[in-house]
């Protein structure tokens, strides 16, 4: 039996056998062109050709996620025909005489070093998109693409395990190899390479696929064995004994009989104190998956997927039917929309011309959206219009001083004038809250709160700046860093909102720790804020402390 760390990017556990998928190694087949016009002529065929797939891949993504995921592929399509990749990829021909799977194989590693080079994470996470682009344009100049052989191949694959469901193990995972998992039912997949905020990561929720990435070992070696896949904490236990597997089977059944007996939403009506559990927004198809969930609202919409991969910034009244969806189908329920949280890694390639030209672009959050005031004005106006739909709450990203939220106020307030001038309705009363996700905030958490009608705790950004690490990083482990450390500065935020007398949530990674829940209780957490498929975890850990608080009354009670 043996134990490998990887980042998980699902909440689910999965039992099943590694299968080793081993993608073509790229620019394998190193020769010389002999004819340089008959290479750029294979080129653009097989240009054409991998375009035309990306399109019908649109498509596919489309109906199996939804628009959201499917924007993804547009961002290939975006690489596939970049005037910068294609000159690339002819001056190797032309001035070297490459063949063109070489010539294509080089640049994609030059682009891809450029991405790698760089200190965001999300730009390096987007240097698989142009391997993955790469990959496709080779595997069409051997014609080893196509959609049918694929699945014949990967059809072999499953018919390999008859009795368990299958484990894809591979280096790295592409967006159109996820697809054709789904298609045919396999289960799950681990990778050598990768992180949390790949595309690869992100479509693999929204297919709820079981994955774990990024474990830094050689997985071949483990082809045909079996694996427990453990999604929430990124955890691959290969050939488990018999009592790790009772354990897990346990934890799975326990888990379930758990969820479907507990009657959370009677027990929250008799209980004012008990933690509300919302759900995250980062796409349009997580609105239902919330829903579904039975969810106590939205406790953040990362509203930022209205820019992030896009082909142009969405205007004003395409801003406004969004949130007008988002509230109308929330009904009743709190919707907390983040202003756009763009600036240093998360910058949009349109943007970079529009506002940037020669200048750079080191501010993030609320600090970035407040230098480009237009971008905020457009936003906080769309939401203004919507509000009268639903239930709104607004919320301002990376603050650090109580003057940010001031230059915001100012802003709505403005707003709210030239709305009123043109007898367009708003709702009167829409809370403005903060995002208590810098140290900075933390310290001035006694002065926001004068300022501000709710906090809610971004520990995923938190942990990151007051421990100085990559937050996709496998060194955010506990054994890492001093848990209590995040402990005190969440008391801290929420003894400053009970002075106050303003709600206090948390989102992010911490929220989705059951085990930490109670502790939250303890500190008085009015919410917690997760993803669609931690909820109803959440729910049913909630329900079970509840339960022992409420006997542990009683009995006082008794007592007394």
């Amino acid at each position: 039996m043996k134990f490998l760390q990887g980042i998980g990017v699902s909440r689910k556990i999965l039992f099943g056998k590694c299968v080793f998928f081993e993608q073509n190694e790229l620019g394998s087949d190193f020769v010389f062109a002999s004819d340089i016009e008959s290479e750029l002529v294979r080129l653009k065929k097989a240009h054409q050709k991998t375009d035309e797939q990306l399109r019908l891949l649109y498509r596919d993504t489309v109906n199996a996620a939804g628009l959201g995921y499917a924007e993804m592929i547009d961002v290939h399509r975006l690489i596939l025909n970049d005037i910068e990749f294609i000159a690339y990829v002819e001056n190797q021909i032309k001035e070297f005489s490459y063949c063109v799977e070489h010539a294509v194989f080089l640049a994609g590693e030059y682009f891809a070093q450029l991405l790698n080079e760089t200190a965001s994470d999300y730009i390096k996470a987007r240097a698989s998109d142009i391997k993955e682009v790469c990959s496709n344009l080779i595997h069409n100049l051997k014609r080893k693409c196509d959609e049918e052989t694929r699945f014949r191949f990967f059809q072999a694959l499953v018919n390999e395990v008859d009795d368990k469901p299958v484990v894809v193990c591979a280096r790295e995972i592409f967006i159109s190899d996820m697809l054709m998992f789904k298609k045919i039912n396999i289960g799950g997949f681990i990778t050598e390479t990768g992180s949390s905020i790949a595309h690869v990561s992100i479509l693999a929720c929204s297919l709820e696929l079981v994955g774990i990435v990024g474990v830094g070992e050689k997985l071949e070696k483990y082809n045909g064995q079996e694996v427990i896949v453990v999604g929430g904490s990124g955890v691959v236990i290969i050939s488990p004994n018999e009592e790790k597997k009772r354990e897990y089977l346990q934890l799975i059944e326990g888990w379930g009989r758990k969820i479907s007996s507990c009657n959370f939403d009677s027990e929250m009506n008799e209980n004012a104190e008990l933690i509300k559990v919302m759900g995250n927004v980062s796409c349009l198809q997580d609105v239902e998956k919330v829903r579904k969930a039975a969810a106590s609202g939205i406790g953040l919409v990362r509203s930022e997927f209205l820019y992030l991969d896009k082909k142009q910034a969405p205007n004003e009244n395409e801003q406004f039917e969004i949130y007008k969806f988002l509230l109308e189908r929330s009904e009743d329920d709190v919707v907390v929309i983040r202003t756009f949280d763009i600036g240093s890694g998360k910058v949009p390639t349109y943007f970079k011309a529009q506002f940037f030209k020669n200048q750079k672009y080191e501010e993030c959050g609320i600090r970035f959206c407040l230098r480009f005031p237009e971008i905020l004005r457009l936003q906080l106006r769309a939401l203004l219009r919507a509000s009268v739909y639903g239930n709104l709450k607004i919320m301002l990203p990376m603050v650090t001083s109580v003057a940010e939220v001031l230059k915001v106020i100012e802003m709505l307030n403005s707003l709210k004038y030239e709305l009123n001038n043109l007898k367009i309705a708003y709702s009167k009363d829409i809370p403005l809250g903060v995002m208590i996700e810098t140290p900075a905030a933390v310290m001035l958490a006694q002065e926001l709160a004068k300022v501000v009608d709710f906090f809610s705790i971004g520990t995923n950004d938190l942990m990151q700046l007051t421990f100085a690490v990559d937050r996709n990083s496998r060194v955010t482990e506990d054994d890492y860093f001093d848990v209590d450390v995040m402990f005190k500065m969440i008391d801290i935020v929420v003894k400053a909102g009970k002075e106050r007398g303003i709600p206090v949530e948390v989102c992010g990674v911490y929220a989705e720790r059951t085990d930490f829940l109670e502790k939250f209780i303890d500190f008085g957490v009015d919410g917690l804020s997760v993803s669609a498929e931690c909820i109803e975890g959440v729910k049913g850990k909630a329900s079970e402390i509840l339960k022992r608080i409420s006997r542990t009354r009683n009995f006082e009670n008794l007592s007394i």
